[in-house]
């Protein structure tokens, strides 16, 4: 009984952050993946391309982006409103772990949805095993996860989910128009459209390693911004 009580209060806790979450990018999120889901299912009747594992890969690659980008920047769109800034403030537990619980859900939704796609590809367009799963996995993840890390960061620099929305997704087409022109080994989209002569494993080490540095960073600013207005109320 005594451990079941602490577990309950934690348990509403993150009820009502996930509450807090709620908005309309958070619906638009979730419609946007309902959408990629009947895309996924119809690849076929639409005639978008053959069945086979580039073609997959592409299709995901492109479509979970933004989904992430979304879900991401939205984790304290509530409390980034300067009406209610100061909510995020008055939490008990520390920044880091009120940081790394919405990022949590965040995933936990992200995951969910490339699951589901995975399901629905290999129900509909082709078979896939263990091995097919480990492949499309090293070429969606990491760069999904690089700019649902670029959209956090910049939301908390900049206060405002459309910050963090508009870096992530500014990325995201700037990416697709120059091609890796800029960003070289950080090119998104290598796995699916090769530049250079970098591996694919290379390619996803140096993404993972950029998301890290990221997620760090959100952790000192969210940190710093908690620790400074809890000092400077006014």
């Amino acid at each position: 009984m005594g451990g079941t009580r602490p577990m309950m209060v934690y348990m509403r806790k993150i009820v009502y952050s996930c509450k807090l979450m709620l908005s309309g990018y958070l619906y638009g999120a979730l419609l946007y993946g309902i959408g990629l889901l009947l895309l996924l299912a119809n690849t076929k009747e639409l005639g978008i391309g053959e069945a086979e594992l580039h073609t997959l890969c592409s299709i995901l690659l492109l479509g979970m982006a933004p989904f992430s980008i979304l879900i991401f920047s939205n984790l304290f769109s509530e409390e980034m409103e300067e009406r209610a800034l100061g909510l995020i403030f008055t939490y008990r537990q520390k920044a880091v772990t009120l940081l790394i619980e919405r990022v949590v859900v965040a995933a936990l939704l992200t995951v969910l949805l490339y699951g589901l796609c995975l399901v629905t590809a290999h129900y509909r367009i082709l078979k896939l095993n263990s091995t097919d799963v480990w492949e499309i996995s090293k070429m969606i993840l990491p760069a999904n996860l690089y700019l649902a890390s670029l959209a956090l960061f910049f939301s908390l620099i900049g206060r405002n989910v459309l910050v963090g929305l508009g870096v992530g997704m500014g990325y995201f087409i700037l990416e697709m128009m120059t091609m890796g022109q800029w960003t070289g080994p950080m090119f998104l989209f290598q796995s699916i459209w090769p530049k250079g002569v970098i591996s694919l494993e290379e390619h996803s080490l140096y993404l993972l390693f950029a998301s890290v540095v990221s997620m760090v960073f959100s952790i000192l600013i969210f940190t710093y911004g908690k620790h400074r207005l809890a000092h400077n109320p006014s």
